[in-house]
């Protein structure tokens, strides 16, 4: 009878966590990457209900004109090119170990270092958004990232939640993705992010900006595929002084770079240090 009864025990078990990774396997692998969904069926308690304090790295991409847009389109024809281009949006944040969080219309929301440590979690974010760029076709994509404290977990009821974040830092990415309007960039990197990926990959001080809803100043960089004109970042530290007229005179030389034209006609308006965003 004791034998019988471990035997029935291991049976239970087994057929117990068979379940229980095939639910997790079923719900998340539309939004975790094969690597990812691996390692999380190896420990599923990384997943219990609740959430961490942890350092994240979280990307925001949205599409330029994105209602312009589909006012020209038929709604099924509208319907495809989102659906192709969420897809190749979406195997790239996979490719690099990400977290797709969700998508917001055409807007797509993901992360990374969790809930896999990952200690390249910036530097990949940031190769994620230089790739969408690559990627994205017919569709101008604005970005925004940042690196920093955030809650990650699974968020909701016992009956039904998503692995999401919450706090600050997050809004703080989300408002970079927007402030790219006003510089006419497409990659707006935060301070702290910049600190962990500035000598691998190209990158240049653009401005201290006051996001939307915030009073204080944060350091923003633009994420770059290509070199830039150096002369830039003399004209800047001119501007930073409030040299304007030796700035502009640098600013306006430099052609086809929509930063250089947002602070040529600063410098004709005068500055005082910190730029307060418009744009969410």
């Amino acid at each position: 009878a004791i034998i019988l009864i471990n035997i029935i025990n291991i049976i239970f078990k087994y057929w117990k966590e068979k379940a229980q990774k095939e639910y997790i396997k079923k719900a998340f692998s539309y939004y975790l990457s094969d690597s990812v969904l691996a390692e999380i069926l190896k420990n599923p308690s990384k997943l219990k209900l609740g959430g961490e304090r942890k350092e994240i790295t979280v990307l925001f991409s949205d599409i330029a004109g994105f209602t312009t847009i589909s006012e020209k389109l038929e709604p099924e024809e509208l319907a495809k090119k989102l659906n192709d281009y969420l897809t190749r949006m979406t195997n790239i944040v996979f490719k690099y170990g990400g977290v797709l969080d969700k998508y917001i219309g055409d807007a797509v929301m993901a992360f990374w270092n969790a809930p896999i440590a990952d200690v390249d979690h910036a530097l990949k974010a940031c190769k994620t958004a230089l790739e969408m760029q690559e990627q994205a076709g017919e569709f101008g994509v604005r970005i925004g990232i940042n690196t920093g404290e955030m809650v990650v977990g699974n968020m909701g009821s016992q009956m039904r939640f998503d692995y999401s974040l919450l706090g600050d830092n997050v809004n703080l990415g989300s408002r970079l993705e927007g402030t790219n309007k006003e510089y006419g960039t497409k990659i707006l990197i935060s301070e702290s992010t910049h600190s962990l990926i500035s000598n691998k990959l190209i990158t240049r001080f653009i401005d201290t900006v006051a996001v939307k809803g915030k009073e204080q100043g944060v350091k923003i960089y633009e994420l770059r595929s290509t070199n830039y004109d150096l002369s830039f970042d003399k004209a800047r530290e001119l501007y930073e002084k409030g040299e304007f007229d030796k700035a502009a005179k640098i600013f306006s030389k430099i052609k086809n770079d929509p930063p250089s034209e947002v602070f040529l006609k600063r410098c004709l308006e005068g500055w005082n240090g910190i730029y307060h965003a418009k744009q969410k």
